[in-house]
This record gives structure tokens, C-alpha cells and sequence, in this order.
């Protein structure tokens, strides 16, 4: 019975290593080819046959059998500059192989008529435009000469400022300015698009209230930077509670510099510091007037100046004793202060 067993495993490892080389021996390569077959109705040029034939009849034929094979996608999207032929197809058969080239027409002629036409059409929409804000200016112009008590004198201002080379700074001096002359010079295009810095100084009489505060009502929407009102004997005309009026309307402005010299001005600090609160002041001149700050409110005005955008003030020629310039010097040196020398201020 064991010899019987033994012998059955001989033959069943047999029959295994006959089953593996037989497996072996038919096993060979296989290779698919993905042919793609289709219609063109496009001419087809061959190398070495000055015969044109139809792509159809090459391709499809009853007595030959042939296949098209894609060209890659480089190739396919080639253009033939010289030719302005498009590559498209490669046609092979038992003796040769064929490129199908595809006849496009060129394109540059259309867009450079389209160019120039976008090009025609901005020059006149800019000419247009121009002659349409000329018109207008023209017109605002007129209507101040006509309203505003100084209107002819205004207008000559602004053609005097675009001669400049800064072309954005107005000059007023030695005038008398009243309130509808700042109300309607508010409503010319270069006071309220191109005027960067205004000076309004000297005038005849001194500056009264009502203008002060038109001339801050018009520096609303502006892209003024700039203020100087100088010499103008504010401070004779008009009481502090003006001054603070002035101030606040700078808030909502692009007013950096403030320049307030010279005008006999005589007001509390403190609120002069309280309203800059909210203002792009940046650097304010309020030298040769008559403003006091006493000790005891040294620290106040120090504190509301941190609280605004100041960072340098000239208090030049103002009776500020001593012991305040140090105290504000010391405790607030952030702010650059300009104070009259001490041995000056000691012999006055």
C-alpha cells in the first residue's frame, strides 16, 4: 500500500512539470495596434507623384486597404507659416507614406483692420472727451466770473497756477476775499481735482469769519494738501470759537500742513489741540501769534496732540514760559515742538 503511493506522487509530479513546459512552450507577444479609420475629403500631396489624389479615394478604397494613423498633437496644431498649411494626418499604404496638409487662410489682415479700427475708436472717444471737459470748464469759469465778488481775478489765478511748474499750487495775495468768492471757486475742476496746496495771505482787510469758513467748506472732496493762510489778522476780526470751527471742518480733508502764522490769534490750547482730533494734519504752524499755554494744562494739550496726526508744531514767538516748552519737550517727544530760545524768551 505505501509502495502504491509512492508511486501515484511520481506520477502527479510528472504530469505537473509536463503541464509547465507545455504552458511555457505557447505562450508568445502580443502587440495591439489601435488604427483609427475615417473619411477625409482633402487633397493629398505625395513626395514622389506630382498626381493629386482625392483623400478619399487613398483612404477608402474597395481594392486597397489602408489605415490613418492621428500624428500627435504638436504636430497637429503646427502651422506652416510660409505655406499656411496646417499638418493634419499621416496616410499610409503597403508602399509609402503621405502627409495630408490642410489649406488655411491667413488671419493677420483681420486683426490688424480690427486693431486699427480699436485704435481709431479710442483716439476720438479721448478727443471727444477732452473737448467735452474743455467745454465744461469754459462754462464753470463763466459762472464764477459772473457770481463770485472776485471771479475774474480767481480764473486769471488758475491760469496762472497751470504756467507754473508745479502746476497745483494757488496764490491769493493781497486780496480781500469774501465768502462767494471760496463757494464758487469750490466748483472748478482744478481747485477740486488738480490744486494741491492754496495760499491765501496778506490780505487787505482782515479775514472775517464767513470766509474763514467757506474756505473750509471747499476744501471738502479736494485733493488739497496743503493750507497756508498767512497774515491776515484773523485773530482782529473774529473770536477762537472760529479758529475751532475751521479746524473741524479739515476733518474728512487731505490737509497735511496747516499754516496759521501771523494773525494775531488768541485762544485756549487745549481746544485748538481737541478739535485737530480726526484731521490728516500732520505739521501745523501757529508761530507770531498770541497763544498761552499755562502749566496746568501743559499735560492735556500734550495728551490730545498724541491723539491726532501732528507730528511737528511750531510755537515760535508765543508767550509759553519756560517751564512749559521743557515739560511738553520732555513728556512728548514724539512731537517734534519749536519753541522761541530760552535766553530770547527770558529777555522779553
Amino acid at each position: 500500500m505505501k509502495q502504491f503511493n509512492y508511486i501515484n506522487r511520481h506520477i502527479t509530479a510528472y504530469f505537473i512539470l509536463l503541464s509547465f513546459y507545455f504552458l511555457q512552450s505557447c505562450v508568445t507577444d502580443i502587440n495591439q495596434v489601435a488604427t483609427t479609420k475615417g473619411e477625409i475629403n482633402i487633397s493629398i500631396q505625395c513626395p514622389h507623384d506630382e498626381k493629386t489624389h482625392s483623400a478619399q479615394e487613398v483612404i477608402i478604397g474597395d481594392t486597397q486597404h489602408k489605415e490613418v494613423t492621428q500624428e500627435s498633437k504638436e504636430a497637429i496644431n503646427i502651422l506652416s507659416e510660409h505655406q499656411g498649411q496646417k499638418e493634419g494626418y499621416l496616410v499610409s499604404n503597403d508602399k509609402h507614406v503621405d502627409k495630408v496638409l490642410v489649406q488655411h487662410a491667413p488671419t493677420n489682415t483681420l486683426i490688424l483692420t480690427t486693431r486699427q479700427r480699436s485704435l481709431k475708436s479710442k483716439t476720438l472717444h479721448s478727443a471727444l472727451l477732452q473737448e467735452r471737459n474743455r467745454l465744461i470748464t469754459n462754462n464753470i469759469s463763466n459762472l464764477i466770473i459772473s457770481k463770485a465778488p472776485h471771479g475774474q481775478i480767481l480764473i486769471s489765478s488758475i491760469k496762472r497756477a497751470l504756467k507754473t511748474n508745479r502746476k497745483d499750487t494757488l496764490l491769493f495775495e493781497g486780496l480781500d476775499f469774501q465768502e462767494q468768492d471760496f463757494v464758487q471757486l469750490s466748483y472748478h475742476p482744478f481747485f477740486k481735482e488738480k490744486c494741491k496746496r492754496i495760499i491765501y495771505c496778506e490780505s487787505v482787510n482782515p479775514m472775517q469769519k464767513s470766509t474763514l469758513h467757506a474756505l473750509g467748506k471747499s476744501l471738502q472732496g479736494t485733493q488739497i494738501e496743503e493750507v497756508h493762510v498767512v497774515s491776515n489778522r484773523i485773530g482782529s476780526s473774529m473770536d477762537s470759537s472760529a479758529i475751532i470751527d475751521f479746524l473741524k471742518e479739515l476733518r474728512g480733508t487731505k490737509v497735511r500742513v496747516l499754516n496759521l502764522r501771523d494773525n494775531g490769534l488768541l485762544f485756549n490750547m487745549v481746544d485748538v489741540s481737541d478739535a485737530l482730533i480726526g484731521t490728516q494734519v500732520y505739521t501745523i504752524d501757529l508761530s507770531n501769534n498770541y497763544i498761552h499755554i499755562p502749566m496746568e494744562s501743559a499735560n492735556l494739550v500734550g495728551r490730545n496732540l498724541y491723539r491726532t496726526q501732528i507730528r511737528y508744531i511750531d510755537l515760535m514767538a508765543n508767550p509759553i514760559e519756560s517751564e512749559v516748552q521743557q515739560f511738553l519737550k520732555q513728556n512728548f517727544n514724539r512731537i517734534n515742538w519749536k519753541f522761541l530760545q530760552l535766553i530770547f524768551l527770558e529777555i522779553f
